[in-house]
């Protein structure tokens, strides 16, 4: 008997454990992709780039943690490796950016300046994701892909660029005209995964941004290195109020950190969770409760009384 949609579909998942499924195959392919990703980050970090160098802080480092980032630049060991899950939202992030570039062509007038300069007793590096020539202007370009619900929720807010790649992108235009003598301006440039949805949005250098963020978290970063004392950097709240959830969540500047267990204890994740929990618990308990919904009143119109009974003595 032939079988159509949603018959189709019931027959299918009815059988395919017993009849369809190939139990003698022994590929497995998410170990593969999982073990390209280990290995590939463990390349990447291995690397003269990426890898601990004494005294050297990266454009990127200078938005995260910044107790963080001091023990990353005074070699302390982690003992937290990164899930599988988190390299591979990173390697999705790197194939939407260089989709971007390859869309841009010809546009692209270079490619991922590198940039090193000292600072006091720090060495501040970076790279940028080129320089674009568009109607004789040129531009430098910095790119990073996002989940929907963030890119989304910017489209609706108006914030069309997180502080920390503005931060970003403003450094790499301030070592652009220190150590090049090039004053050109920028652009930021989104990616939706969900749907390869772009926004660009251009920046103009702001020389405020580097004056009162970079310059003071270089500062903090160079005591910290000079002391050898991670802790006169400050720590970022552990929780944060999220606008577009309307909730409070972990500090994602906090989540994605390695140095836990050497900073503020290994039961931080823990510690986080059940605050958040608290957090959330009293902020719903702090909200009015809904109205009561009143009882509907029915109203007849035009009711009609019953006869009474005549008890007249002519009716017995």
């Amino acid at each position: 008997m032939s079988k159509f949609y949603s018959e189709a579909e019931k027959f299918i998942d009815e059988t395919y454990w017993s009849e369809t499924h190939d139990k003698e195959n022994t590929l497995n392919i998410p170990n593969i992709i999982h073990e390209k990703l280990v290995k590939d980050s463990k390349e990447k970090n291995s690397g003269e780039y990426y890898s601990h160098r004494e005294g050297v802080v990266h454009v990127s480092s200078l938005s995260k943690c910044l107790r963080g980032v001091a023990h990353e630049m005074l070699g302390t060991k982690t003992e937290e490796v990164i899930e599988a899950r988190k390299l591979g939202i990173f390697k999705a992030g790197n194939l939407f950016e260089d989709f971007i570039i390859e869309a841009l062509g010809d546009k692209m007038e270079s490619r991922q300046t590198e940039y090193v300069y000292k600072y006091k007793n720090l060495t501040l590096v970076g790279r940028d994701d080129g320089i674009i020539l568009h109607d004789g202007k040129r531009t430098l370009l910095e790119n990073k892909s996002v989940n929907s619900d963030a890119f989304w929720y910017r489209q609706r807010e108006g914030k069309l660029i997180a502080w920390q790649n503005l931060c970003q992108i403003q450094c790499y235009l301030w070592l652009r005209r220190l150590l090049f003598n090039d004053p050109v301006d920028g652009i930021f440039c989104y990616v939706s995964k969900d749907d390869v949805t772009i926004i660009s949005v251009p920046v103009k250098f702001n020389q405020k941004i580097i004056d009162e963020i970079i310059i003071p978290a270089l500062d903090v970063l160079n005591e910290a290195y000079t002391t050898k004392n991670p802790e006169v950097t400050p720590l970022p709240p552990m929780v944060v109020f999220s606008e577009a959830k309307h909730q409070y969540q972990k500090n994602f500047l906090c989540t994605y950190c390695l140095y836990h267990s050497s900073c503020v204890g290994a039961g931080w994740i823990l510690e986080a969770t059940n605050l958040v929990t608290q957090r959330n618990k009293e902020l719903k308990s702090a909200m009015p409760p809904p109205p009561k919904k009143k009882k509907a009143q029915v109203v007849v119109e035009g009711q009609v009384e019953p006869p009474t009974k005549d008890l007249s003595v002519e009716n017995i």
